[in-house]
């Protein structure tokens, strides 16, 4: 139980605090520089003041919230989630199907002519204070990394089965223990490439899961996809983690990393 102290003893820290608030009240009235002030900047920058110095920025491995800031910032996963709503939306998908037992997903990628299902809300859906004029590119334009490759589902094939893979050694795969054959192959008794995510052409994503998920889609917003080209030329140089550095690393988010 928590004890409300005696009148006498809350009138002094009353004081006090008023007297803070009075302070930093007239402090804000002076310097509008930052509070108050919800004029954008008119260059595509963005500032994180981040705590610690990110550890990895492989979003296989890394468990921090610093570097998820940034993470989220350079790769861009099959949804993302709407600022207003928190419910997820188009990423580099822009339609999904489910099957009547909840266990099959089809994600439509950006670049399918023909995507079918529903049709996820995308930037078109949000406030101006969001968009400022901004609009979404039609479903037929396909997504691409920054060194001009196109984004298939064939990228996050790879991803997804490198989580799960025990070589990784992933704090993640257990998120993803509800895809079909994950547990087998975490566990070393399947091979990866029997993950139950296929490819179906360039832009389509066929997932199959053990059981019904009703929060798969808020699931994959977390998991976005590798440059494969560039994680396999560092795993051949016997440099695994050297792909993540380097300066031209090939993102597909908004942003791209000059330098670290």
């Amino acid at each position: 139980m928590i004890r409300r102290p005696p009148r006498s003893t809350l009138f002094p820290y009353t004081t006090l605090f008023r007297s803070v608030a009075a302070l930093l009240l007239t402090s804000c009235q002076r310097d509008t520089r930052y509070l108050g002030n919800t004029t954008p900047p008119a260059g595509q920058r963005l500032v994180y003041a981040n705590t610690n110095e990110p550890g990895t920025l492989d979003p296989a491995l890394a468990a921090a919230t610093e570097t998820w800031n940034i993470i989220n910032s350079v790769f861009e996963g099959l949804l993302i989630y709407d600022p207003v709503t928190s419910q997820p939306m188009a990423g580099m998908a822009t339609h999904y199907e489910v099957s009547a037992d909840g266990k099959e997903y089809t994600f439509y990628l950006r670049g399918h002519r023909h995507p079918q299902g529903t049709r996820l809300p995308d930037i078109d859906s949000l406030p101006q204070e969001f968009t400022h004029g901004a609009h979404a590119p039609p479903d037929s334009v396909p997504a691409h990394w920054s060194d001009g490759s196109v984004v298939t589902a064939t990228d996050f094939v790879y991803s997804w089965r490198r989580i799960v893979d025990p070589r990784t050694g992933s704090p993640f795969a257990s998120d993803l223990a509800l895809i079909l054959n994950a547990k087998e192959i975490t566990a070393g008794k399947s091979s990866p490439d029997q993950l139950g995510a296929e490819a179906r052409g360039d832009f389509t994503l066929h997932v199959s899961l053990v059981a019904p998920t009703p929060w798969f889609l808020g699931l994959v917003t977390s998991y976005p996809p590798v440059p494969r080209q560039a994680v396999e030329r560092a795993m051949s140089a016997g440099n695994p983690d050297a792909w993540i550095r380097q300066r031209d690393l090939p993102c597909n988010g908004p942003f791209a990393i000059s330098e670290w």
